[in-house]
């Protein structure tokens, strides 16, 4: 199955890291959102379903935090999520034992993942999502 890959991340430069490693592993472009809002209109937009798509939302951003990115996503999204051709991983700069237990509670979220991400976590995620 193909792909779509979008990161809603306020992190300029950690979304730069993520394009490269990306390109370097020769998995294509995503979308990437430092505006959370813009984020969410670009998920309530016609998104193709023929596509799995692959979710990172940043847990830490200002004025929206991750998990209110969750609770506002587009109806939509969250059917894919539940037929599992959405897949959400929340993305956080460090190992909070309180977040990550709110992750792993959280039926709508597939992994939390520490910032950054290496090149062998895209691929091992872009593998399994393509393989599922």
């Amino acid at each position: 199955m193909n792909v779509q890959i979008v990161f809603i991340d306020n992190d300029e430069v950690n979304n730069k890291i993520v394009q490269i490693l990306m390109e370097k592993a020769g998995i294509g472009d995503g979308k990437f959102f430092q505006d959370p809002n813009e984020g969410l209109q670009y998920l309530a937009g016609d998104l193709s379903p023929i596509y799995r798509l692959l979710l990172f939302i940043d847990l830490n951003m200002p004025g929206m935090t991750g998990w209110n990115v969750l609770e506002k996503l587009p109806e939509s999204i969250l059917e894919r999520i539940r037929k599992s051709t959405c897949l959400v991983y929340v993305l956080h700069n460090q190992v909070d034992k309180d977040q990550l237990a709110r992750a792993k509670a959280d039926k709508r979220v597939t992994h939390y993942l520490v910032k950054p991400l290496s090149r062998e976590t895209i691929r091992l995620i872009l593998f399994s999502a393509k393989n599922k």
